[in-house]
């Protein structure tokens, strides 16, 4: 192991940097994982914008009685919960 010291506080050397190259290198993500990534970004933005547009409209355009807003929260969390419960199986499966 090579590295380069300089002096700190009260002349305790301090490792500056370390080449080793027994170090593993950092996993690369596979196709899969990074597609992954990219459907529950996407799915979570859908989701979002859905829920707002469809607050906005039944909001703007019911002559009911109104519904509070925070029940409109409360059931976009539960549906993230589902949503992240559905992914948690794929994503921790142990691999050989």
């Amino acid at each position: 192991m090579q590295g380069s010291l300089r002096q700190g506080p009260e002349d305790m050397p301090l490792v500056v940097s370390v080449e080793t190259a027994d170090k593993p290198q950092a996993k690369q993500q596979t196709r899969h994982e990074t597609t992954m990534k990219w459907v529950a970004l996407s799915l979570l933005i859908f989701q979002n914008s859905g829920a707002f547009l469809l607050t906005r409209y039944t909001r703007t355009t019911t002559d009911g009685p109104m519904y509070l807003s925070t029940v409109v929260v409360l059931l976009t969390e539960v549906a993230k919960l589902i949503f992240c419960l559905g992914c948690a199986p794929r994503t921790s499966r142990v691999r050989p």
